[in-house]
This record gives structure tokens, C-alpha cells and sequence, in this order.
């Protein structure tokens, strides 16, 4: 009988919990800037099924994985922006499937990772809030989508950016694929769950590394200043 108590405790405790989440986000309302109106206006004129956009409170990513999970509501962890938390970007693997798109080419062939600043020129998003829909400018830009999203998440959906470092995107993986007809392969390996379930600070500092792979194929990793210079 106390087991059975003690089981319907942790289950409303969980509830409340649940609830001051969802109420948080209403005693919240961000500034919808100019990069999250273009989103919205392209996710709107693709008349998309599957998506949501779910605002966050300003501590979201001072918040744990479990506590980010809550507050959207998601069905695990793998679902918020899978790339960035459970698993991370492999600069290696992402350089092999460019330079064998470019069949081999190999002279004068440079790769690295944009910086914060770089992306947010190329795309009008900053940190935190980039999202492949509403990019400003050139709609040329090709989009990477990890396999391992495709293949592994269930249910089939997943969180990213939206177009605002407070506001977030839901959108069902099928959907995704239809909409942006993205090149799909393996780019990422995984993470130590272990070791960064209750951390957040691990999780966010990845604008301040550069990752790049030489002519040769050789992989470096180097610190770069905040100005991304």
C-alpha cells in the first residue's frame, strides 16, 4: 500500500512539475523579432501539418536536458535539436561527404565550420535560433540532416531552432523531408549521456571551437575568440 502511495506521489509530483513548466513559458512572452516573423512566414506559406512553435523562458539553457525536455514538452531528450545535445557534429565525416559530392576535389578545398557571426550573415539567424526556413537571402544553402534522426527517433519529430533564441520548432521528420528535400547521411557521433545529463553549460559552448578538415583530409580543432576571428 505505501508502495502504491509513494508511486502516485512521484506521479503528481511530476504533474505539478509538468504544470509550472507550461505555466512559466505563459508568464513569458518574447519579442518576436524580424528573423522569427521570416520563419514563421515560410513555415506558413509551406503549409506545413506537423509543425509548433513553443516559446522557452530566458533560463532555458542554463536549464539541464531533462529540465529543457520538460518545459517543450518532448517525448525524450533525442527529440530537442538531437545534433547539439545527445549526439555532436562529426567535422570529419561532414567533410568526406562534401569533398565526395565534389567528386574527390581535394586543391584549394578548405572546410570548416562557420562561425556564429558567419552564420548569422549567411542565413540572418544568431546564435540559437537558426533554422532552415525564412533563411534571409539566398535560399541555396543546402540542408544536412543527420541520419540518425531519420532512423532512430520515436515518435518521428523533432525540435529546432525558431528563428528566435527563445522560441523553438517542432516539426514531424517526414514533413522536414518533404519540405526541404535535405541531404541525409551520418554527420555526427555520439555524445557521453552519462556525463552531460546534468550539465548545461557542455552543451552550448560549441560556437567557441572551430572544427576544420585541411586538404589532406586532416582534422583540427582550435579555440577561436568570441568575434569568431
Amino acid at each position: 500500500m505505501q508502495e502504491e502511495e509513494q508511486r502516485r506521489l512521484e506521479v503528481l509530483l511530476q504533474r505539478i512539475e509538468a504544470l509550472e513548466a507550461r505555466i512559466a513559458q505563459f508568464q513569458f512572452v518574447p519579442h518576436i523579432c524580424p528573423s522569427e516573423v521570416r520563419c514563421r512566414k515560410h513555415i506558413k506559406e509551406l503549409n506545413t501539418k506537423s509543425t509548433e512553435f513553443k516559446w522557452v523562458t530566458p533560463d532555458y539553457y542554463q536549464q539541464n536536458l531533462e529540465q529543457r525536455r520538460q518545459q517543450l514538452g518532448a517525448a525524450s531528450i533525442s527529440h530537442i535539436v538531437k545534433i547539439q545535445y545527445v549526439s555532436k557534429l562529426d567535422c570529419k565525416k561532414l567533410y568526406n561527404l562534401i569533398r565526395n559530392m565534389a567528386h574527390g576535389l581535394k586543391k584549394n578545398f578548405h572546410f570548416r565550420v562557420a562561425s556564429s557571426q558567419e552564420a548569422e550573415k549567411l542565413l540572418g539567424f544568431t546564435h540559437g535560433a537558426v533554422c532552415p526556413f525564412g533563411i534571409k537571402g539566398s535560399e541555396n544553402i543546402p540542408i544536412i540532416l543527420d541520419s540518425a534522426i531519420v532512423n532512430n527517433l520515436i515518435p518521428s519529430y523533432f525540435y529546432m531552432g525558431g528563428g528566435n533564441v527563445d522560441t523553438k520548432l517542432r516539426m514531424s521528420v517526414t514533413e522536414f523531408i518533404q519540405k526541404t528535400n535535405p541531404i541525409i547521411a551520418d554527420v555526427s557521433s555520439p555524445r557521453d549521456l552519462d556525463k552531460l545529463l546534468a550539465s548545461s553549460a557542455e552543451l552550448d559552448n560549441d560556437e567557441d571551437v572551430e572544427n576544420s578538415v585541411d586538404e589532406d583530409g586532416e582534422y583540427k580543432t582550435q579555440k577561436i575568440s568570441p568575434d569568431g576571428v
